[in-house]
């Protein structure tokens, strides 16, 4: 979708020039055309740190976190009484 994206910006872009619009729609399709790259930058980017963890790296990761936080818990309700 995001390459779809790009190439109509593309062609959005070189349509303007060729036409000679107003400056102002040339920068705007040269805008869009840079934060497509970005997108698409994020998206190979976050993809690739994705794979690097499997699920059940994840699972484990997640039953750590939750048992912190139960052990936070308990600690924190004998800390606070309510007599």
């Amino acid at each position: 979708m995001i390459f779809c994206w790009f190439a109509g910006d593309i062609f959005k872009g070189l349509y303007y020039i060729n036409k000679k619009a107003p400056m102002q729609l040339i920068v705007c399709a040269f805008f869009q055309l840079i934060i497509d790259i970005l997108i698409m930058a994020q998206i190979y980017i976050y993809s690739k740190v994705q794979k690097t963890i499997s699920n059940d790296e994840m699972i484990i990761k997640i039953k750590e976190f939750e048992s912190k936080i139960a052990e936070r818990t308990e600690e924190n309700s004998r800390l606070v009484s309510y007599d």
